[in-house]
């Protein structure tokens, strides 16, 4: 046995006399831990990016009206879910409750799953002209 070159690797002691050479990152991942003489190079998928099998897959972007469950990790992708009544998503976010009006405020617009509650005062009214 003889130790491999630069750019080359072997895991084991076996009988195969030639190392294997180093993976290389490709532009959506990036290096976890470099190539060693007895280690391959580990990629990672980049931030927004998940591991599908065989490449890189950006991230479920969730829609309005349904909200980010669990956030995606190089190793899964994100899972979105409906917004429950009283709760809203502006797009790619967690669900919300909706923002209750204060005892001064009247509800002009009922929230739903994609928007909030719209308050109005008198006051604001006259302010804003």
């Amino acid at each position: 046995c003889r130790p491999c070159d630069a750019g080359f690797y072997t895991e084991f002691s076996n009988h195969i006399f030639d190392c294997l050479p180093c993976d290389w990152c490709s532009s959506d991942q990036t290096v976890a831990q470099e190539c060693t003489r007895s280690s391959n190079r580990v990629c990672e998928c980049k931030e927004g990016f998940y591991w599908n099998s065989h490449f890189c897959q950006q991230h479920t972007v969730c829609q309005k009206g349904y909200g980010v469950k669990v956030k995606g990790t190089p190793h899964r992708d994100t899972e979105c879910e409906s917004c429950a009544k009283g709760y809203y998503a502006a797009g790619n976010t967690p669900c919300v409750p909706h923002t209750p009006c204060t005892a001064e405020e009247k509800l002009l617009f009922t929230g739903t799953s994609t928007v909030d509650n719209v308050c109005f005062s008198c006051n604001s009214i006259t302010q804003d002209g």
